[in-house]
C-alpha cells in the first residue's frame, strides 16, 4: 500500500526553516533519513545568539527547526560528546514538529 505524507500535513507547507540568520555558520550538513517520514537534509548551525537545527525536506518544501539558544546548545552538544552525526542521528518527527530525544547511553 502506498502512503502520500502529504496528505496528512496541511494543504500549506510547513516552512519553519524559510529565514535562518545570514551570518549563522554550518556546522554539519547530511541527508538523513528521519523516522518513516522520509529523506531530509539535516543542518545543524550556529550563530551568536542561537544554535539551530533543521530539517529541509527533500521531496517538497517543508521544513522544521528547533532554535536553541547557545547556553542550552552547547548542554545539549555535551550530552552528544559535542557529536553532531549523533546529535542528527536522534531526530524525529512528531505531529509536524522537529523533535530531539535524549541519546542512548
Amino acid at each position: 500500500m502506498s502512503f502520500d505524507k502529504s496528505s496528512q500535513r496541511s494543504l500549506k507547507p510547513i516552512k519553519q526553516a524559510e529565514v535562518l540568520d545570514e551570518k549563522r555558520i554550518v556546522l554539519y550538513k547530511k541527508g538523513k533519513q528521519i523516522d518513516d517520514e522520509g529523506y531530509y537534509v539535516v543542518e545543524i548551525s550556529s550563530s551568536n545568539e542561537f544554535m539551530y537545527i533543521a530539517a529541509y525536506d527533500v521531496e517538497s518544501p517543508e521544513s522544521l527547526l528547533i532554535t536553541l539558544p547557545q547556553k542550552r546548545a552547547q548542554e545539549i552538544l555535551e550530552k552528544f560528546n559535542n557529536n553532531y552525526e549523533e546529535l542528527a542521528s536522534n531526530l524525529h518527527i512528531q505531529a509536524n514538529k522537529l523533535i530531539l530525544v535524549n541519546p542512548v547511553r
